[in-house]
């Protein structure tokens, strides 16, 4: 697992997983089997939450490392699995 993250604060932070090698990983203690349903974490909240705060660019990261741009909100990106995003300021 590659254990390090980009943010706007510089630090060191503790990373919780649900077991040891598992490859799932959060910066909040909680459990990461069911990828965010349990958690109730949506795609659309933080679509909404990022475009309120003036960051509307977003792009999913694909696993080659491409960016693939998100035009608006749909359910259809709520796919419930591993994904990584950049949003960046309009």
């Amino acid at each position: 697992m590659n254990r390090f993250g980009l943010g706007k604060i510089a630090g060191e932070f503790d990373l919780f997983c649900n077991e040891e090698g598992s490859g799932l990983a959060s910066l909040t203690k909680r459990q990461l089997d069911h990828h965010g349903i349990d958690s109730r974490t949506f795609f659309r909240d933080f679509s909404h939450f990022f475009r309120a705060h003036g960051m509307g660019s977003t792009f999913r990261i694909l696993p080659a490392g491409d960016l693939q741009p998100i035009q608006g909100y749909t359910e259809a990106l709520e796919q419930f699995r591993t994904t990584n995003f950049l949003v960046l300021r309009d």
